[in-house]
């Protein structure tokens, strides 16, 4: 049966004898360590990555929703400074109305 050296190195290596591990394997023993670590690592900075991708997104929408939200306001504003401004140019008329002129009086 074929097994790939990737899959094989992600066993449990060692020897059943009761004597003393030789260097060699003592070796390979800290580099599977090593690769364990790293593939640990690896994880963690793929998380942290969609984490970052996804509060610049969140950011990104906010900072366009506050446009959209600032401009609907600077609107509202405008409108309402007309308003008032009509309203003063309706009271000047009135009061223009309502004064007596002189061939009135």
């Amino acid at each position: 049966m074929f097994k790939s050296y990737r899959d094989g190195s992600k066993e449990n290596w060692g020897v059943n004898d009761k004597k003393t591990l030789t260097l060699e394997q003592i070796q390979t023993g800290a580099i599977l360590r090593i690769a364990d670590a790293t593939e640990v690592m690896a994880k963690r900075h793929i998380e942290l990555i969609t984490q970052r991708d996804m509060y610049e997104r969140w950011y990104n929408q906010e900072v366009a929703s506050h446009k959209i939200t600032k401009k609907s306001l600077n609107s509202t504003k405008g409108h309402l400074t007309r308003a008032k401004n009509r309203i003063k140019e309706l009271e000047a008329m009135l009061a223009e109305k309502d004064t007596p002129t002189e061939t009135q009086q």
